[in-house]
């Protein structure tokens, strides 16, 4: 049985995923675009969005749609708390 190869990550993509994980371990919650956006200097949302597109392309994450903290990782089995969904 053979396992699904990840596909390859630019620089800045791995930069973005390690920054998302450190943040989860951190904290105990994916960071917001903006966040994302701040952290790295990015001028617009747009930016953080297409590497976010990306890593969720190559199997890396999974987003939720509408939800600003919607990022997940796979590699955490998906169970990553939502603040504000936790009582």
């Amino acid at each position: 049985m053979t396992k699904k190869t990840l596909a390859q990550l630019t620089a800045r993509q791995s930069q973005v995923l390690s920054y998302i994980r450190d943040h989860v371990t951190r904290e105990g919650f994916a960071p917001t675009v903006r966040e994302i956006g701040r952290h790295f200097g990015f001028r617009s949302p747009n930016g953080v969005m297409c590497h976010l597109r990306a890593l969720e392309k190559k199997g890396y994450i999974h987003r939720r749609p509408q939800c600003s903290r919607a990022i997940q990782l796979p590699e955490l089995g998906g169970m990553l708390a939502y603040r504000g969904e936790i009582g």
